[in-house]
């Protein structure tokens, strides 16, 4: 790594402690809509992936052919797939509602700072870098949503590629056989 990436990350992990305080200091229901939100998005594919394998082997040649199972998995995969949706609807909501007031506080603070600061310091080179990297940073990480949700997005979408090879695997090893 290079001096300018080692630099690069250590400011984007000062922003992502600041950014983590500062939520649970000022509004913590944000990270109840995170999580929630994380694992509603781990068990929604798993909803329709194992609801159609159960779909299948109802309707599939040579087997009971259960008409009342078959409709069941049915029902559960589309409202399996409407529950998901609303939910995930409403996480993205209620995060996007939060997030907006935290970005008006922080504005605020950064405003507030510059007011109070002396007039000696208005043109102080360092004094002004220092409000400019504020908003720079503001700007560059997209704030509180922008540094936390694409980590948790990367860690979700482990999560579930991991649980669809487990699930393919145990359940339909004869795909994983090479041809």
């Amino acid at each position: 790594m290079s001096k300018n990436e080692i630099k690069k990350s250590k400011q984007l992990d000062r922003c992502f402690k600041y950014f983590s305080k500062f939520v649970w200091k000022t509004n913590k229901t944000y990270y109840f809509w995170l999580i929630f939100g994380f694992i509603e998005g781990i068990i929604y594919p798993f909803i329709t992936i194992l609801g159609t394998e159960q779909l299948v082997n109802e309707i599939a040649p040579g087997g009971p052919r259960r008409w009342g199972y078959a409709i069941f998995w049915i029902a559960v995969i589309c409202g399996g797939t409407y529950l998901g949706t609303v939910i995930e609807k409403a996480c993205s909501e209620n995060k996007n509602r939060i997030n907006e007031n935290f970005f008006k506080i922080l504005d605020t603070r950064i405003c507030m700072s510059s007011i109070q600061m002396k007039f000696v310091n208005t043109e102080d080179t360092k004094v002004l870098d220092v409000i400019k990297n504020a908003e720079r940073a503001l700007n560059d990480t997209g704030h509180v949503d922008g540094l936390l949700t694409p980590l948790l997005n990367i860690v979700q979408q482990t999560i579930v590629a991991l649980g669809v090879i487990v699930v393919v695997a145990t359940r339909v090893p004869w795909l994983i056989i090479p041809i």
